[in-house]
């Protein structure tokens, strides 16, 4: 592309071509251009990198807290090493069953055993499984007479009724047993 030029005075008929300014334009526009997407996906790869760091880090974190028996061991240690006694953690769980919701499910979770599970059917039947909870309870405590023994009863899916009475029987255990708290 040719054309005059007439702001020279002296020289009013010189041909300017522009042909050649614009590739260097273009030329200089595409390694800009260029540069920048090698620079973004070099950027790029750091964030991911980054990211899939700190997911590991979240996963450790999460695998080293919900290892619940760990953390027993560790509270048990501790208590052995400062209070100079050992203990063990007994937990109730109340829920209902998933299958029918008519039947309520009490769950004792004690250190080194099995989960002791009691079904509850009916109101009829919830006498004689407190009792045996709280008989399961008594012989565990006094196969542990050596350990200070915490009970704690879950509140979040507990029926009051079903909390209540557990309660007694737990408060029963503790006036004849003195290392139940």
């Amino acid at each position: 592309m040719k054309r005059k030029n007439p702001s020279q005075a002296s020289s009013p008929n010189v041909p300017i071509d522009l042909t050649s300014l614009l590739d260097v334009i273009f030329i200089f526009l595409f390694i800009v251009l260029a540069s920048m997407t090698v620079g973004y996906s070099e950027q790029k790869q750091k964030l991911k990198e980054k990211e899939e760091i700190i997911d590991e880090k979240i996963n450790e974190y999460l695998n080293e807290t919900i290892d619940e028996e760990a953390i027993i061991q560790r509270l048990e240690d501790y208590d052995e090493q400062y209070l100079g006694t050992k203990v063990k953690f007994v937990s109730i769980v109340g829920q209902y069953s998933e299958e029918e919701p008519s039947i309520r499910i009490i769950r004792v979770d004690v250190p080194d055993d099995d989960p002791f599970v009691v079904e509850i059917y009916d109101d009829d039947g919830q006498n004689d499984a407190y009792d045996s909870i709280q008989k399961y309870l008594e012989e565990y405590v006094a196969d542990n007479k050596g350990f200070a023994i915490v009970v704690s009863i879950g509140e979040v899916d507990i029926l009051n009724r079903d909390y209540d009475a557990i309660s007694r029987r737990l408060e029963s255990i503790s006036n004849e047993y003195t290392n139940v708290f």
